[in-house]
């Protein structure tokens, strides 16, 4: 069996009229997903992450370099096809797109193999039978503007326990005028009095029996912040904080050792060498199919039973990716939870014609082979989009 194309698709599309919320950005950005063809008229998908780089980027990365070093090739090597480069300096910021790439392309040759083998990934991947076949969602979401009343969040909050989540995490609101990557390179402060009052709130309103959890998304300016900040809600029970200062090795090693809070992070890293470079600054590891891809982060969950660490992926994209990301999830015993992003994206919410749905809490896998997961093609040629 060889592989004889990579097909590339990008979709775009606009949010619903009147909507008031910020959302992911790739929903109106534009998303990317490739779909890998052999000459025995087998297939699978892949999704890079839409924040490796920008779309045109990507797409140039699959067509010019990766098409050539991949059409030719046996599927079944993806262990040895989808290795990764390491970058230099600090990923995360728009400098991973050949990363992303191979981490789509990862998920595209598991895809396949599954579907020859006719098994579900998570099984191929685990080791000695160590699988489960559900695994614990939490709701991601909380995101609002700074203009927009705090009660939002507490709305939010019972909202998602009313639907079966356990678990439920939230972001600072955010300035109108920024977007995702400017609020990486360059953080906006945070009133911290205002977000402390808020997460007494929701605690008050959700209950000791509801996880909580906020990604500060780098935003605390400083070691010294962060330890203030950790002081004033270490009394709410939040099960983690998630990059609450910028990514620095040192800064974070040296946060660790001064905060009760969990710390997690991960969600930008492509390799398990930024794992264990990483492994004394953090307390959960958060992978991400979409940069790691799948071999690279059934190593991760390695690395991180070796060292003790809490896995919860990060899965924060469509549902291809999901489908990835819980293949892994479910292919041992070592993760905890999985993300469900909650925010309005009507790419993620169509582009599978029988998408995995949370159910009283747990996404559940079946015994679909491959990735299990068809294309909409309807929602395709709805939102196809030509930069």
């Amino acid at each position: 069996m060889k592989i004889t194309e990579i097909q590339t698709n990008i979709l775009k599309c606009s949010l619903p009229e009147g909507y008031l919320l910020p959302t992911a950005s790739f929903v109106t950005e534009g998303m990317l997903f490739l779909k890998v063809i052999t000459d025995e008229g087998v297939y699978g998908y892949g999704e890079p992450s839409p924040y490796g780089g920008s779309l045109i980027d990507l797409y140039s990365t699959i067509v010019r370099d990766l098409s050539a070093l991949f059409v030719g090739k046996n599927p079944f090597d993806v262990q040895l096809l989808c290795s990764q480069k390491e970058v230099n300096g600090i990923p995360g910021y728009g400098n991973t797109v050949y990363q992303a790439a191979v981490a789509g392309i990862s998920q595209a040759l598991w895809d396949i193999i599954g579907k020859v083998l006719n098994q579900p990934v998570y099984k191929l991947l685990s080791e000695d039978g160590d699988y489960q076949d559900r695994i614990r969602a939490y709701a991601s979401g909380g995101m609002f503007y700074e203009t927009q009343p705090p009660e939002l969040y507490v709305e939010e909050a019972i909202k998602a326990k009313e639907e079966g989540f356990s678990a439920w995490k939230l972001r600072p609101p955010v300035p109108d005028s920024s977007n995702h990557f400017q609020r990486n390179l360059s953080p906006p402060s945070i009133n911290l009095d205002v977000l402390c009052s808020t997460l007494e709130k929701i605690r008050f309103s959700v209950g000791d029996d509801m996880d909580i959890m906020i990604d500060m998304g780098c935003r605390l300016q400083s070691v010294e912040e962060a330890m203030v900040f950790d002081d004033r809600i270490a009394e709410l029970n939040i099960r983690f904080v998630e990059e609450p200062i910028v990514r620095h090795l040192s800064k974070n090693q040296q946060l660790r050792k001064e905060v009760k809070i969990p710390i997690a992070g991960g969600e930008c890293f492509i390799s398990r060498r930024q794992f264990q470079l990483w492994q004394d600054a953090l307390d959960i590891f958060q992978p991400d199919c979409n940069l790691c891809g799948i071999s690279e982060a059934k190593r991760v969950l390695s690395i991180g039973s070796s060292h003790g660490k809490n896995v919860i992926l990060h899965n924060w994209t469509n549902d291809i990716n999901c489908a990835a990301n819980l293949h892994l999830a479910c292919s041992s015993q070592q993760c905890e939870m999985v993300e469900r992003n909650t925010t309005v994206n009507p790419l993620r919410d169509n582009l599978i014609t029988s998408p995995y749905q949370v159910q009283q809490g747990y996404f559940i896998l079946d015994e679909r082979p491959g990735l299990g997961i068809e294309i909409n093609e309807e929602t395709v040629s709805r939102y196809r989009y030509s930069p």
